[in-house]
């Protein structure tokens, strides 16, 4: 009698690895799959500016990661983040669809090693992102997960997990590139036309600077020889209430166009602008330009403004720089500005010396400079200068005493000088220029919003006269603070008297009922407006804005949020019951997602998002100071 191939103990081993392994593992490795391409795909909106992610807006650590050349595949134009989501979109189909197996296992560890080189980057540029971390943690799970079940697994190529994981990889791939593709084209077109917007205010600014008599000022007089080329005396600044203008000026002090950049020396964005400027300080005296710098370091060590160390460096950068003007005038200031931005914003105390040096002047002294607190103090007047004018991030770049919006635009800064010199304006000192404050700089930007039609989806329930003065439309979600803020702003000018007609959309943080977000930040958001939304389905009008006002009550106690309490607090005038309101909340999730949808084409980005008569108010606290009643009285 012949032996059969293979004992029972061998068979059963051989067919757990022609299964998707155990239960509870696979569970957990697609579990794992699932944070980390959630996690990636949080990253691509963020960087998209499709969402406004918590700790990763303009300036932080994930967005200039996102704006490194680490930030982007080669060739391929599409982001690293989205790369990262095809591969664990990809991985998690070979897991689930094939399981543990010798090549799965060697195909993770790559993909391990190539996250664990990122996370090595991250850390030596400063760029601390905790979502690309998450991505990573849950990524080690998963290969744990996969050299747990491929132990014993037999040898060969496992050519059908490789097939699907290829496929679908690729398939998440394509989707991704087409989304970042014709996100950047909207971004880039709404630059372009806020960059145009600008150079016309820059225009109409100049033909108003010719119709009116030239000004001097004897606070920024200068020795002849100064004013022939660059600016005064190296340890003399200029006071800000003065003139706009930087300490040391590039160009002459009449000039036909003034530019004053506000920047940062460890900024990416800023490092671009800069390029952009060394090109047209290339072209003078043809353009009749002159050029100035003001400091607004993103770090704590001189900035009270900022909530984090954004950029560690860079308020010794703005140091050096200054420091370097003392000691040598103009040349020694622009040398080192220069120096500065090749090198990122990072050097050593011998680095310092070493340029110094290098440029003519005492390297120890310019070092020893850095820590004068009259040198410090300069870039201290800089920064809360730059708060003055509403500076949140660098940089922020006036011509002329307007400022350029919309200068991530392709060659922005170029294109604006370049036009405005061609309407040949008029010759000014820095005393003509009067760029707005912050507050009517907030203001401004709203006038020049367009007015976008608000959907239908939003009349549903309204509060205030039909023919109120002005029409407001809230989007939020009933956990955010902002929200809540923004609501009782309204309400009450409502109730002293403001003619408003308001209504409210929900936009909950929060991924189980509000399918354009792709993560939760607020547990309880969905739970308020279901029941907020089953109120007014089942009371109408009154009873949808008193279960309004009951969740923004309750936010911070989220216990509370139930149908039995709501019941209990509007049931007595609505006559609603909690179990009513118990089983109209099951239906309520459609009507979330249509507002949810509705105001993601308006192009809603953060929350809340305040629309009054159809304009989006894209700044709305000033230092904590609330702008809405301002905007709600014009």
């Amino acid at each position: 009698m012949s032996k059969q191939k293979g004992s029972p103990a061998q068979k059963s081993q051989q067919t757990s690895h022609e299964s998707a392994g155990p239960k509870a593992l696979q569970v957990i490795g697609a579990l794992a799959l699932a944070v980390a391409a959630t996690a990636a795909l949080v990253l691509v909106a963020g960087h998209l500016r499709a969402v406004a992610l918590p700790g990763c807006g303009p300036g932080s650590a994930c967005d200039e990661a996102a704006k490194s050349v680490w930030g982007k595949v080669p060739v391929a134009n599409v982001s690293t983040a989205a790369a990262g989501a095809a591969y664990f979109l990809g991985m998690l189909a070979w897991w689930l669809g094939s399981g543990a197996s010798r090549t799965l296992r060697t195909a993770a560890t790559g993909g391990l090693l190539g996250r664990l080189m990122f996370v090595i980057v991250m850390f030596a540029e400063g760029w601390a992102c905790k979502y690309c971390l998450a991505a990573h943690a849950a990524n080690r799970v998963f290969v744990a997960c996969v050299y747990i079940g491929a132990r014993g697994a037999p040898a060969g190529l496992d050519t059908r997990g490789l097939a699907m994981a290829g496929g679908a990889g690729a398939i998440a791939l394509g989707l991704l590139a087409s989304v970042e593709s014709n996100q950047r084209k909207k971004l880039e077109a709404a630059a372009k036309q806020e960059a145009a917007a600008s150079v016309e205010a820059m225009k109409a600014n100049a033909q108003q600077q010719a119709s009116t008599t030239p000004t001097t000022s004897a606070t920024t007089a200068t020795p002849a020889a100064a004013q022939q080329q660059n600016v005064t005396t190296p340890a003399a600044p200029i006071a800000a209430s003065a003139a706009f203008e930087g300490r040391y000026r590039k160009g002459p002090k009449d000039a036909a166009i003034r530019v004053v950049m506000l920047t940062n020396y460890q900024c990416p964005d800023c490092k671009i602008m800069e390029g952009q400027l060394a090109r047209l300080m290339a072209m003078q005296p043809a353009l009749d330009m002159a050029v100035s710098i003001k400091h607004f370091p993103l770090s704590t060590v001189c900035n009270p403004h900022v909530p984090r160390d954004m950029h560690p460096d860079s308020c010794f950068g703005a140091f050096a720089a200054e420091a370097a003007g003392e000691l040598g005038g103009v040349e020694a200031f622009w040398q080192t500005h220069l120096w500065l931005f090749a090198r990122s914003g990072r050097f050593t105390p011998e680095d310092v010396i070493a340029h110094g040096n290098s440029i003519g002047i005492d390297g120890a002294r310019l070092r020893q400079l850095m820590d004068d607190p009259r040198i410090q103090q300069r870039v201290k007047e800089d920064i809360e200068e730059g708060v003055e004018l509403g500076l949140r991030n660098t940089p922020m770049i006036f011509i002329n005493g307007v400022e350029l919006r919309g200068w991530m635009a392709p060659d922005s800064l170029v294109n604006a000088v370049t036009q405005l010199a061609a309407s040949n304006p008029p010759k000014r000192d820095a005393t003509s220029d009067k760029p707005p404050k912050a507050e009517q700089r907030m203001l401004e930007i709203y006038e020049a919003e367009p007015v976008r039609a608000m959907p239908a989806q939003f009349d549903r329930f309204v509060m205030g006269p039909t023919d109120g003065a002005k029409r407001v439309v809230i989007v939020g979600d009933y956990e955010e603070p902002g929200t809540a803020e923004a609501d009782a702003s309204v309400r009450e000018l409502m109730a002293g008297g403001a003619s408003i007609r308001y209504s409210f959309a929900h936009f909950p943080v929060n991924q189980t009922c509000n399918p354009e977000m792709t993560f939760t930040r607020y547990q309880n958001s969905c739970t308020a407006s279901r029941l907020v939304e089953a109120a007014g389905a089942l009371g109408g009008n009154e009873a949808f804005w008193a279960a309004h006002a009951w969740a923004f009550a309750n936010r911070t106690t989220p216990a509370n949020l139930t149908a039995a309490n709501l019941a209990q607090t509007i049931g007595a005038t609505t006559g609603l019951t909690a179990d009513a309101l118990t089983q109209a909340a099951q239906s309520a999730n459609a009507t979330i997602a249509a507002d949810a949808k509705a105001a993601k084409a308006l192009g809603i980005t953060g929350l809340p998002a305040v629309f009054i008569d159809g304009k989006l108010v894209r700044e709305w606290k000033l230092r904590e100071v609330n702008l809405l009643p301002q905007l709600l009285s014009k």
